[in-house]
């Protein structure tokens, strides 16, 4: 498997991710094994994930509603989600189609 560059996605670009309600929000983030804590007075999701830094230690950072959406598109279009990395992995033989 082939890890994207970390400025393969634009974030700027990736649309936000709208649900008919905060349960169905909380739903997708657990089918998808995607670490999450819900900020339940402020109904709001707030997603961590693990990464490897510049120097190639791990770390945990805080993904944002805007990256989790680009993380669900890059699924959408035939990627795999690690949560071992937080990241989108494309399959040898799968061009991503950004």
């Amino acid at each position: 498997m082939k890890l994207h560059e970390d400025d393969f996605f634009d974030e700027e670009d990736a649309e936000v991710l709208r649900f008919d309600s905060f349960d169905d929000a909380v739903e997708c983030c657990a089918d998808l094994n995607i670490p999450f804590f819900v900020d339940a007075g402020n109904k709001k999701l707030v997603f961590w994930f693990v990464r490897v830094d510049d120097e190639g230690y791990p770390e945990i950072a805080r993904c944002t509603e805007r990256e989790f959406a680009t993380i669900l598109s890059g699924i959408s279009a035939g990627g795999m989600y690690c949560p071992e990395c937080g990241t989108v992995h494309w399959p040898d033989g799968v061009a991503p189609p950004f």
